[in-house]
């Protein structure tokens, strides 16, 4: 793998302890200190953001493209996407700092922050309690969250189930951000997505591995190119087998990218599973930050308990990323196997 290890730093993190500031006097400067996690939905992208999150001079945004934001710009965006869409994500990187939507800034559970005092951490509380009201108009307010930038000099760390496959753009829009690419064993990734389709946990119907927008987002790409896929065949496909074509279609576009880039850190999820506390050090290494008490407390309440809710974050991390062995039929398995073998990024996993 040509691109950085876990236990490499970015140039504003050579020291241990929190990284030297880069910002002005109105705040930090953006870009600057700027941490993308991208994955694809299901691949433990929340846990592992928590992780990060958990840390006092973190400042975490939650999947900031809900809502539509980025609907404006490709889903793919490759190293040749024009300046204007360039532009866009660069401006859309930047505006995070500045964000107050409840759903990108209320994700639970909070952490206490150097950059919000105690005030401030009280106020942003109860603005996320409030967001949770049965009034549309009250959950829609804008949390009452004032950062000072000036004392805290966080990293943002911006995590996404969506952009993975703008990494090759999201580089040149943001030169002095550092994403990392977390991936998911794609049985267990396909697994967990087939499991909520089966029990429509997904709302409104929605059907992940029916979508043909998706696949039409991809198509014309240069993974897609080089595998010979069109809409015609994608549709013949079962369940399954859409599914292991996204893992490869969206992950290899990522993994590319990462491993020419030594300012991206490739992961894999079951890694951070075997040897959580390590994992995060390292990942809170990787951001310019040394292990802090608050994130050791998060580690063993996140993993030492068993529960079995389809979105948290509290559970056995190993059981949950190993759960497709006991699911799965041998066939599907096969499916997914012959599939992803095909792309680069395959070679990272046994079967």
């Amino acid at each position: 793998m040509n691109g950085s290890t876990v236990n490499e730093r970015p140039e504003y993190a050579r020291h241990p302890g929190h990284a030297t500031p880069q910002h002005s006097e109105s705040g930090a400067e953006p870009g600057s200190r700027l941490v993308a996690l991208l994955g694809m939905p299901r691949s433990g992208t929340t846990w592992v953001a928590k992780l990060m999150d958990s840390h006092p001079d973190v400042a975490y945004r939650h999947e900031p493209e809900s809502g539509g934001r980025l609907a404006h710009l490709p889903q793919l965006m490759e190293q040749d996407a024009p300046g204007a869409q360039v532009d866009a994500l660069r401006r859309f990187g930047e505006s995070l700092w500045n964000c107050r939507d409840p759903r990108v800034c209320g994700k639970t559970p909070l952490f206490r922050k150097h950059h919000l005092g105690g005030v401030r951490h009280l106020a942003l509380s109860l603005g996320v309690l409030a967001s949770k009201a049965p009034m549309r108009a009250v959950r829609r307010m804008p949390l009452p969250y004032f950062p000072d930038y000036s004392v805290g000099s966080p990293v943002l760390v911006w995590k996404s189930v969506v952009s993975s496959a703008r990494l090759p753009a999201l580089l040149q829009a943001l030169p002095e951000a550092r994403p990392v690419l977390l991936l998911r064993h794609p049985c267990g990734q396909v697994g967990s997505v087939l499991r909520g389709e089966n029990a429509q946990y997904f709302g409104g119907g929605y059907q992940p591995s029916e979508d043909d927008g998706v696949f039409e987002a991809m198509m014309g790409g240069t993974v897609a190119t080089e595998h010979g896929l069109s809409m015609e065949y994608v549709r013949g496909l079962g369940a399954a087998e859409r599914l292991a074509w996204l893992w490869v279609l969206f992950n290899e576009t990522a993994y590319r990218a990462a491993v020419q880039d030594p300012r991206c850190l490739v992961v894999r999820y079951e890694d951070v599973c075997a040897e959580p506390e390590a994992k995060a050090e390292e990942l809170l290494s990787w951001c310019g930050l040394s292990m802090h008490a608050q994130s050791r407390a998060f580690v063993r309440e996140s993993t030492g308990g068993d529960a079995s809710g389809y979105y948290g974050v509290y559970r056995d991390p190993l059981k949950a990323a190993e759960k497709w062995r006991e699911e799965l039929p041998a066939e599907t398995v096969d499916t997914v196997r012959d599939i992803v073998q095909r792309a680069r990024v395959g070679s990272l996993y046994d079967f």
